[in-house]
């Protein structure tokens, strides 16, 4: 496996002179509230019960009703970079 030696410096750097690991779980933080916030005016739908994250590559949760779940449907937003997607699951 090969590595490359000035990215991994970079990220060293990084995690050295700012507060990247602190922004990201803030960001994190934001995306629970979200979550947490949906749950609370959407009592119909059904939450997961964490969020699915991949490092700072994205994260996720996934709902449902009644009515998608039924058909086998659910959604998942999803919080890759600077946006947001909807995905229809099924």
């Amino acid at each position: 496996m090969n590595f490359d030696p000035a990215l991994l410096e970079t990220y060293r750097t990084l995690l050295q002179t700012t507060d990247l690991q602190k922004a990201y779980q803030e960001f994190i933080r934001l995306f629970r509230f979200l979550r947490n916030e949906l749950e609370r005016q959407m009592p119909d739908f059904r939450f997961q019960s964490s969020i699915t994250e991949n490092a700072m590559d994205y994260a996720y949760f996934s709902l449902t009703n009644p009515a998608l779940k039924e058909k086998g449907l659910g959604l998942r937003p999803i919080l890759r970079g600077q946006s947001i997607h909807l995905v229809l699951l099924g």
